[in-house]
């Protein structure tokens, strides 16, 4: 009977699971929005370095000079260029990551949760061991995997708008009415190969930052459960928490994975009237672009734009988590991910 009242009242386990992953969803997108909206002058300038570089086969200007000359000829205004391609990829790719590595560590987590064998009593006949080493390996493994699979997802997506907002970043006179605009013209003009230029660099820049940031991350909110006071009162973890981990773990990860930023930019730009490396981009591919890079412009070329994408990559992704923490609390992923240790 007890059994069965349980049965009754019970709301199902997947659609319970649904909601919380649809209310990450929501609460990722505002913080996304809102890093977005600060931050797209250092992605805008941060574009045009790699692409002058490129294209001049020289040194570009440092980030105050580009941006001063910007604004003098484009007006402030073109800070901001690729603002609407952008709020679409980061709302949307960050929405799509954070509730589908929600979803792969909750379901995996129920899946590792021991059941111990209880006696007739239904006292556990056998305490449960303390987490061991190998499990927590097991662990941070799996985090690690979770991390890399939503960002594939959240990649190849939301890739075609990445192309976009590349394009409009860059040129002053590209020529499109409109992200959607935009898009129709690239598939009508280019075909799906142009809408997915740059896939495998992107991936292969995105995948492993994802990897290394999540188990960074999840790591130093293990560190901060055990040895500081991560309490604040009904809000869970206070945002100076979730922001300085954010940041740490992508300082880390943004230096490993900034050269293949540098060869999808190139990809991403080859394909218009005015291509940065001929047919040359699309011939050799990914390791193929690395390695002209390294050749014809050292080891500087392949990190191009690395301060400007340090100052802006682990801030964005600091002031995510923070705001999505500000709303959801211990709740959600940030809980998962704090009890993952």
């Amino acid at each position: 009977l007890a059994g069965c009242d349980r049965a009754s009242g019970a709301t199902s386990p997947s659609s319970g699971s649904l909601t919380s992953v649809a209310m990450t969803f929501q609460r990722a997108t505002i913080g996304a929005v809102a890093s977005s909206l600060l931050l797209q002058p250092l992605d805008v300038l941060k574009s045009r370095q790699q692409y002058i570089a490129a294209k001049t086969q020289s040194k570009p200007p440092g980030v105050w000079a580009l941006a001063q000359a910007t604004v003098r000829n484009e007006g402030p205004l073109a800070l901001w260029n690729g603002l609407g391609p952008s709020v679409i990829r980061v709302s949307g790719g960050v929405g799509l990551y954070f509730s589908t590595l929600h979803f792969i560590l909750e379901q995996t987590g129920k899946r590792a949760t021991p059941k111990w064998p209880v006696d007739g009593g239904g006292a556990a006949a056998t305490p449960a061991p303390p987490p061991s080493v190998s499990l927590a390996g097991s662990r941070s493994t799996t985090v690690m995997w979770a991390g890399a699979t939503a960002r594939a997802a959240a990649g190849i997506v939301m890739h075609p708008i990445s192309v976009v907002k590349s394009r409009m970043e860059t040129y002053r006179n590209h020529g499109y009415a409109g992200s959607l605009a935009a898009l129709k013209t690239i598939a009508r003009t280019e075909g799906v190969g142009g809408l997915y230029a740059g896939l495998g660099a992107a991936l292969l820049r995105d995948v492993p930052y994802s990897a290394a940031y999540i188990l960074f991350f999840k790591e130093l909110l293990s560190l901060a459960n055990r040895y500081g006071q991560h309490k604040d009162g009904k809000h869970g973890m206070p945002m100076y928490i979730t922001f300085g981990a954010g940041l740490t773990a992508g300082l880390a990860a943004t230096v490993v994975s900034h050269p293949f930023d540098v060869v999808k930019t190139r990809l991403q730009l080859d394909r218009l009237p005015t291509p940065t490396t001929g047919v040359m981009g699309r011939l050799l591919g990914v390791f193929g672009v690395l390695q002209h890079v390294l050749r014809t412009e050292g080891f500087a070329g392949a990190w191009r734009g690395l301060p400007l994408r340090i100052v802006r990559r682990p801030i964005q992704t600091a002031i995510t988590w923070s705001v999505y923490g500000l709303f959801a609390g211990d709740q959600g992923l940030l809980g998962i991910l704090s009890r993952q240790s």
